[in-house]
């Protein structure tokens, strides 16, 4: 079997730790997959360091990069569409962010195996920024998944990483081909830089779509959790912050169908 992992990426300057992090995840993809063959799309999202750029050369990655700087909704959808247009002979995909490190022995395989014509998306268990893990109905991490300000306030929170096969996502994108939507079946770009827009896709999924998601409790990642955030220099920080607020107005308005 073969299983791509697509993963945005944005580096600050100086920012050491999160560039670790990043290798942390690669290196967790790889030891992790011993039953299927993985390939891994790393999307650089504008950086303004150069050190993804030398990631293929120590990593087996194919490197993409957005030049300027988009939103992580941009930067995600560039991966699929990239997956799409260069076939690997994958039935499926892991949206899976550069600050989530793969724990269990294939736990990509673990998470496709759950996934059927209801289940569309699957999630692994989530330690998330050092917090103890926490077994919590599946109701209440679905809601987590629904509200966006919640997200952050759970230790079991949803770390972007979905396991979805290229058949469900063709047929999501057909479904919402005949609606608003600005990027059917894929992250409405509208949300600035890096938040909600995974809850949101979330939300399209249950509510619009009708499908469901399922959490694999055999599968775990530890999700650091704000990596990109934490090595902003300050007055990016503080632009970010303001549009975190902006998405959630956004998502806000869209969920309760005033947009």
């Amino acid at each position: 079997m073969k299983i791509d992992f697509l993963i945005p990426s944005y580096l600050s300057p100086g920012d050491n730790r999160h560039f670790q992090i990043i290798k942390e995840c690669l290196i967790g993809i790889q030891q992790t997959a011993v039953s299927y063959e993985a390939r891994i799309i790393l999307v650089d999202n504008g950086s303004d360091r150069r050190d993804l750029r030398v990631l293929p050369a120590y990593f087996p990655i194919e490197y993409l990069r957005i030049d300027p700087h988009e939103s992580a909704s941009k930067a995600r959808n560039a991966a699929w569409i990239y997956a799409e247009t260069h076939p690997f002979g994958a039935e499926y995909f892991v949206w899976i962010d550069d600050d989530v490190i793969p724990k269990v022995k294939d736990f990509a395989l673990l998470l496709v195996e759950l996934l059927d014509k209801e289940h569309v998306i699957s999630v692994p268990m989530t330690n998330y920024s050092g917090c103890e893990l926490q077994q919590i109905p599946e109701d209440d991490f679905r809601r987590t998944l629904l509200l966006a300000h919640e997200i952050h306030t759970t230790s079991m929170a949803p770390s972007l990483c979905y396991a979805m096969s290229y058949e469900s996502i063709r047929k999501f994108i057909k479904f919402e081909s005949y609606t608003k939507e600005p990027e059917p079946g894929l992250f409405d770009p509208n949300y600035l830089e890096f938040s909600h827009e995974d809850a949101d896709y979330c939300y399209r999924v249950t509510q619009w779509w009708k499908k469901k998601i399922i959490i694999c409790p055999s599968s775990f990642v530890y999700h650091y959790g704000g990596a990109t955030f934490n090595g902003l220099p300050w007055d990016k920080r503080v632009i970010a912050s303001n549009c975190i607020q902006e998405n959630m107005k956004y998502y806000s308005l869209k969920t309760s169908g005033a947009r």
